[in-house]
């Protein structure tokens, strides 16, 4: 095993023992937020290909506070189920060498420790292959906007991989703008160790809860709110950007000839809007390329609006 995958290992070790060293978690738990995030080519470079389109939904819950039994400080538990499409540049007709069809369907547990600016993660996924049913959801979506059906004749098996990913991350603030560098590493369906950093500012002076939870896409890595951001109008605009060391994705089979890009580049611009009523998020991301094959990179939108009544 490579030296830089033994020290991802340690380090989500490290984290895992961090977490599992907190108090049993036998206290009722409250919901405190619901998170949400539609990503799809076409909604950034018009095309739809490669990491063609994605849905995640997150629920976070934490401890009820009472006299007699007190919250664990910073405990919060998100269950996460997100399913994407990634496919070859054309979906109708995939070329020799592009890489293929592959419809995921997964389920996530995360706990985080929020400790004043700091914020750990841990995670694990189960990902599941085609008999998910994403390839047929996608055929039916294309059945009723009379586009061609996605060729699913050379999408991979089915297969269910589980994967441990960890995240940590730190705010600084200076006036309306923060800094957010993080450090991220995975080991499962892509083994990676990724570095990176987010930028928040606030065009006015919304008043931000301080017990607000943004959550990272796995895709775009855009960080999308887990409830209403701000107590008042503001726009808030987030640009970021990352890298990673990636050691192999099974999206990518070695065994039919795929190589990884060792190393992969995201940047990525975002603006939140928020209302008494609603809050809006568009964003936009480039990912560069991931495979040895792959003759461009691409950029992928980000939606999300949530109305308050």
């Amino acid at each position: 095993m490579p030296r830089l995958i033994r020290l991802c290992a340690v380090i989500l070790s490290a984290l895992l023992g961090l977490i599992a060293a907190l108090p049993a978690d036998s206290q009722e738990r409250q919901a405190v937020g619901v998170g949400r995030l539609f990503s799809n080519d076409f909604l950034g470079d018009g095309k739809d290909r490669w990491h063609a389109t994605s849905y995640v939904v997150s629920a976070l819950s934490e401890p009820i506070i009472s006299q007699t039994s007190p919250a664990t400080s910073g405990h919060i538990i998100e269950h996460r189920l997100s399913g994407k499409v990634v496919a070859s540049a054309n979906l109708y007709a995939v070329a020799a060498g592009d890489r293929p069809y592959s419809g995921v369907l997964s389920y996530s547990h995360h706990r985080y420790l929020r400790n004043g600016d700091a914020l750990n993660r841990i995670g694990i996924d189960v990902v599941v292959g085609p008999q998910a049913g994403v390839g047929q959801l996608q055929g039916w979506v294309h059945d009723g906007l009379t586009a061609p059906r996605p060729d699913l004749e050379a999408q991979l098996p089915n297969a269910i991989y589980p994967t441990l990913s960890g995240e940590v991350a730190k705010s600084f603030h200076l006036s309306r703008v923060e800094l957010r560098p993080f450090a991220e590493v995975q080991l499962g369906v892509e083994t990676f160790a990724r570095l990176g950093a987010d930028v928040f500012a606030d065009a006015f002076f919304g008043q931000r809860d301080a017990e607000q939870m943004r959550l990272r896409d796995v895709t775009t890595g855009q960080l999308y709110n887990s409830a209403s951001a701000l107590s008042g109008p503001d726009i808030e605009f987030m640009p970021g950007a990352d890298m990673a060391r990636v050691w192999s994705s099974k999206y990518l089979p070695v065994s039919d000839g795929y190589m990884v890009e060792p190393a992969r580049f995201r940047g990525r611009a975002g603006v939140q809007v928020s209302v008494p009523q609603a809050d809006m998020f568009y964003g936009v991301t480039w990912l560069g390329p991931q495979f040895e094959n792959q003759p461009s990179d691409q950029v992928v939108g980000s939606l999300n609006v949530s109305l308050r009544f």
